[in-house]
């Protein structure tokens, strides 16, 4: 389980610990400091990666900081930031894909994806769910995310439902495909 305390050391200084399952992290905040943003829920994507100076600290009624007043150094923009989200050195894990689970799949980026392979919500298009373990992955770098691709032949139908829905399920694989080709600029 996950826990943060904070302890105000003075108005300008705030130390946070978190504890999870073992591992302990104590950062020092301080106004005027460089920080990165790096939040511990992985799903989590605002300002990941990100380094910042501390400006102030937002408080509650009772004068209890809870917020960070954050200037990011890469376009001079102000912002805020959940406090138990700085961390002062830079992450290793900013640098990594977010999902793991997918790492020892084959990774494709999309323009290089197989007419076969299909993600999810494709296959929700085409009114099929797949039956078993994805085959591969597709990564979006300008996401930072991975999506699960699976195997067209390893898909069922869904079953149909009564009443009225937005989301057309009657694509054929090949208008996903040329869907596809068209995001990715190739005709």
């Amino acid at each position: 389980m996950r826990t943060y305390d904070v302890l105000e050391i003075n108005p300008n200084k705030i130390i946070i610990t978190y504890c999870n399952h073992g591992i302990v992290r104590v950062t020092n905040i301080e106004i005027g400091r460089t920080y990165w943003v790096h939040p511990d829920n992985p799903l989590k994507l605002k300002h990941r990666g990100r380094n910042c100076v501390v400006t102030n600290f937002y408080r509650d009624k009772h004068g209890h900081a809870i917020d960070a007043s954050v200037r990011f150094l890469d376009d001079n923009r102000k912002g805020r930031v959940d406090l138990n989200d700085l961390v002062a050195d830079e992450p290793a894990l900013t640098l990594k894909r977010l999902y793991e689970k997918y790492d020892n799949l084959q990774q494709y980026l999309p323009d290089n994806v197989p007419d076969l392979l299909f993600t999810k919500n494709e296959l929700k298009y085409m009114g099929r769910v797949p039956n078993g373990d994805p085959v591969a992955s597709v990564y979006y770098a300008d996401q930072k995310r991975s999506f699960p691709l699976f195997d067209l032949q390893a898909t069922r139908t869904t079953r149909k439902q009564k009443g009225f829905s937005l989301i057309s399920k009657n694509e054929t694989p090949e208008d996903i495909i040329k869907r596809r080709k068209c995001a990715s600029g190739l005709k």
